[in-house]
């Protein structure tokens, strides 16, 4: 769908008429930069980020940087946004008395049944640079294991930059929308996509009721806001993320990974580097 049938499609389903649609595509790194600077020169206040593309697919297909594209677009290209926009998020704090914006990073609860390879936390090698090896992927592909991983690598980011952010109005959280009609499937094998029709049929959400979810993570819980900070919401409520993430092992692998992270998006865009050194929280100096 283009810009214009989408901008159609809002002013058709809300009534209001003045909405922009801006492109990006996260399967290209330059795709993101692109977006970041053009928001960074013409865009205004930015009070909600939502970050909500994913994909699931059930074969290695990598992207013209070089990277398996769930691993890119869910959290790679994911994580290099949130970061690129992070600054303009606070400056909309700042200026604007009253402004609490909010990263939302959209997660799921399949982050519970996965934990990553012993070997993504070797010194002397980026965690991504192994996850990304096609000989990882052959293994762990098909099967829901890789997007599993990406929405666990999204826990641990949103820890991270909530940390990271923790000393600014800025509120990041994670949610997940629950089991949801979608067509996230869109790319599964034919057996897959019929799998994945029965388990929906009996277990799915509607789209708006896991629409809500995202809903309630970007504005709701005013009331109690200093509690969704770095939160797992589900439900409309904060909740604890899986016991991987936890703990002082889960620590250990959330440093280790913000790390590879911070030093793979470098490598793509500059910027990233000088905004995690900007902000006094920037996890004790360990993303240089």
């Amino acid at each position: 769908m283009n810009r214009t049938h989408l901008s159609y499609a809002i002013r058709e389903a809300t009534g209001f008429g003045r909405a922009e649609v801006w492109q990006v595509d996260l399967s290209k790194f330059s795709s993101v930069v692109a977006f970041a600077d053009r928001l960074e020169k013409e865009g205004g206040r930015l009070d909600i980020l939502l970050a909500n593309a994913g994909v699931g697919l059930d074969k290695y297909r990598p992207t013209e940087d070089g990277w398996e594209e769930s691993l890119q677009v869910n959290n790679l290209s994911t994580s290099l946004l949130c970061l690129r926009l992070a600054p303009r998020l606070v400056e909309t704090s700042m200026k604007y008395p009253g402004a609490r914006p909010r990263i939302v990073v959209v997660s799921s609860e399949l982050h519970y049944n996965v934990s990553l390879p012993e070997r993504a936390y070797d010194e002397g090698q980026s965690a991504f640079e192994h996850l990304n090896s096609r000989e990882y992927c052959a293994a762990i592909m098909p099967g829901a294991t890789r997007y599993s991983e990406t929405k666990l690598l999204n826990v641990f980011f949103t820890l991270s930059l909530s940390e990271l952010l923790k000393e600014t109005p800025v509120v990041v959280n994670t949610v997940t929308p629950g089991y949801c009609y979608s067509d996230l499937a869109r790319n599964a094998s034919a057996a897959q996509a019929q799998a994945d029709r029965i388990a929906k049929a009996i277990l799915g959400r509607s789209t708006e009721k896991g629409a809500r979810q995202l809903v309630y993570a970007a504005v709701g819980g005013e009331e109690k806001i200093d509690t969704l900070r770095g939160a797992y919401i589900n439900l409309h409520k904060a909740d604890e993320p899986g016991d991987y993430v936890l703990g002082e092992e889960g620590k250990k692998r959330r440093d280790k990974l913000w790390n590879d992270l911070v030093l793979e998006l470098s490598k793509v865009d500059g910027r990233v580097l000088e905004i995690v050194q900007a902000y006094p929280a920037n996890r004790g100096g360990n993303s240089t």
